[in-house]
């Protein structure tokens, strides 16, 4: 690309970019409607005086979430230079208090200078690594930006360099970090400099752009009594009418992120009017920025709700500037909202509900979570005991859902209206027991196969082996999705492979690179020749992986995974009396249905050779002798007769 057409292409993103990168100068507005996913993190960098821990590492560049114009990162400006490479690494202050999924392109817009002659080669590399709590970082991708620099002077122009970082699809977990490298590798004869934060009265809000779709959630919402216990049903007329309201907000960026946006409790009617409405406070006390607390806590007294159904809701919008991902004109930035509720009953007599759990062949589910919800609000929880029972007390007159997850897979949702009478009901839960058939191409069944199988909800089953039929079986688990790995005679023939399991039918899992090997073992003359010890060794591993004895066909069939093997055939054998012991040796390659003959040349030996033959000689030769003998004595009696007459 020559210089003008790369100067026109960036000037083109810029003009889009632009908005989007510098004249955001105010956190955004709460979100309200649907919102995008993913949409771009936008992160400010910035200098830390007392320096970031990740571990036993202490980081003076940090990412975070407001610009230096607000606290605690007031005037936590810097600018790096550097002659021909300018490198600079930062990382998300603080660690993360949950995990945060990348989903697209990752993008630096940075305020950078240039000084010397015009940039005619050099490049920028953008590299993202996840760091863990010990300091150990590993690198999610990384990419290069060639000819991506124009000369600016002595300062940086008004419009921000943007960088293109590595497209992702990877998550980091709770409690490590992400850092961004900048590298910067020039012409010899050019200086660069980035620039960020309050630089002698002026302000670069240089930014880095994550392209994330996990963002601040209200996963929980508690209402405790006086003396601590979870309630959703309120007495009207009690001395101690003070509740305790937990909230529990979840966010990658951890509790600091609410500096400006705080976490609201309100209490509202049946038709949606807001009765009550309070600030929620961090509970225990939190100090950002390295805070990752995720509790907050308010005291409410009910005295003034008279008889009847309430939602207690908790509202909380993130500090966090967001925008559209890959919007081509000047982005609206808001801040992620969430929120959560609770149906709470005031006054009216609770009505005695018992919900039954049953798998699909009619045996109770025991330990199922059963959540009963009301117009998509959280009425109550409980899990079934021994005999799949879960009892709840709830308010008349509405009609509930209840889900169950088994598993901590959700396996039914199921409508059931409440009256003013206590009533019983059974739940049959999608909870199945499927079979799973390990198959080879030509449809033979693949015995005493080591089985990884992942739960859908994530875990590790324990490890598994296949039955001589190649078969094995699950009880009591939901339906879904299953990976399935597999290893058969130390080689991996199936890896990471998802099977939608719906029903308690057999699924079949047809392997690739598992074939037929049949060894064929014959006399000279084609004649099969059974008897013969026959095994086969992986030429790789030097594993013995299969062996046996040929049938009175000469026959013997393995199956084994597709590669080179070193099959070897032993002959222990009587012929007419004589000791016959041979042993041949081939090296076979597999990569389909084989049949492979072994001949043996000392099978049937000649008859000349054989100990029988030796036997009869030496019986033909005693005779001889006898009969030669006996003729001599004969002949010596005749004369000595003829002497005496």
């Amino acid at each position: 690309m020559d210089y003008k057409k790369f100067l026109g292409i960036f000037i083109f993103i810029a003009l889009i970019a632009s908005p989007m990168l510098y004249l955001h100068s105010a956190h955004g507005t709460a979100w309200t409607g649907p919102e995008p996913t993913p949409t771009n993190l936008v992160l400010y960098l910035h200098n830390s005086s007392k320096g970031v821990p990740v571990g036993a590492v202490t980081y003076l560049n940090v990412l975070s979430t407001v610009n230096d114009t607000f606290s605690p990162w007031t005037n936590s400006g810097e600018v790096t230079t550097g002659m021909h490479y300018v490198s600079e690494s930062f990382v998300v202050s603080p660690q993360l208090a949950s995990s945060l999924v990348f989903n697209g392109t990752i993008y630096a817009g940075l305020y950078m200078n240039q000084t010397g002659s015009s940039p005619t080669g050099g490049s920028t590399t953008v590299y993202v690594y996840s760091v863990t709590a010990d300091g150990q970082k590993s690198i999610l991708g990384s990419y290069t930006n060639s000819n991506s620099l124009i000369p600016t002077g002595s300062k940086p122009s008004g419009t921000p360099v943007l960088l293109r970082g590595p497209t992702l699809n990877e998550t980091v977990p709770t409690n490590d970090t992400v850092m961004v490298d900048i590298n910067v590798t020039g012409s010899s004869s050019e200086h660069y400099g980035i620039w960020w934060g309050r630089v002698n009265g002026t302000y670069y809000q240089s930014s880095i752009f994550l392209p994330v779709s996990t963002y601040l959630t209200v996963s929980q919402v508690l209402v405790k009594n006086f003396s601590g216990q979870n309630v959703t049903l309120l007495p009207e007329n009690v001395n101690n009418t003070t509740l305790t309201i937990l909230a529990t907000v979840e966010d990658p960026l951890g509790a600091y992120d609410f500096q400006e946006h705080q976490v609201d409790f309100s209490v509202l009617n049946t038709s949606g009017m807001v009765i009550f409405s309070s600030k929620m406070k961090p509970y225990p006390g939190l100090s950002p920025p390295y805070a990752s607390g995720q509790t907050y806590i308010l005291s409410y007294n009910y005295s003034s709700l008279v008889p009847g159904e309430y939602y207690f809701r908790v509202n909380s919008t993130d500090n966090t500037d967001h925008n559209y991902l890959n919007v081509s004109t000047s982005p609206s930035y808001f801040g992620r909202g969430a929120s959560s509720s609770v149906l709470i009953t005031v006054g009216l007599p609770p009505v005695s509900i018992t919900a039954k759990v049953l798998d699909e062949r009619g045996a109770v589910a025991v330990g199922a979570d059963v959540r009963v919800s009301e117009s998509g609000m959280l009425a109550a929880i409980n899990t079934t005991n021994g005999t799949g029972e879960a009892g709840f007390m709830l308010s008349p007159g509405a009609t509930y859902t209840f889900t169950v997850r088994w598993q901590q897979i959700v396996v039914g949702s199921f409508n059931e209206t409440v009256s003013n009478v206590s009533r019983n009901f059974t739940l049959y839960a999608h909870i199945i027991y499927p079979t799973f058939s390990v198959r080879s191409p030509g449809g033979l069944p693949v015995p005493y196969a080591l089985i990884t199988l992942i739960h859908p909800n994530g875990s590790v089953f324990p490890l598994i082996v296949t039955s001589v039929n190649g078969t094995f079986a699950l009880s009591q688990v939901p339906s879904g999705t299953y990976v399935i790995s597999i290893i058969y005679d130390d080689t991996e023939i199936l890896s990471s492979f998802p099977v939608a399991v719906t029903s308690d039918n057999v699924t079949t899992i047809t392997v690739q690179d598992v074939y037929s090997l049949t060894i064929e073992t014959k006399t000279v003359s084609g004649s099969p020749l059974p008897g013969v010890f026959v095994q086969a060794m992986n030429e790789t591993t030097g594993a013995v992986i299969a062996s046996g004895i040929t049938e009175s066909d000469g026959k013997l069939q393995f199956l084994v995974p597709a590669g080179s093997y070193v099959v070897t055939g032993s002959l222990v054998s009587t012929y007419d009396m004589t000791p016959v012991k041979q042993t041949n040796q081939q090296t076979i390659q597999v990569s389909s249905t084989k049949i492979d003959v072994i001949t043996f040349t000392d099978a049937y030996p000649s008859f000349f050779a054989t100990a029988l033959f030796q036997i009869i000689l030496v019986i033909v030769l005693l005779v001889a002798i006898i009969v030669f003998l006996s003729t001599m004595l004969i002949r010596n009696g005749g004369r000595q007769r003829r002497r005496f007459r």
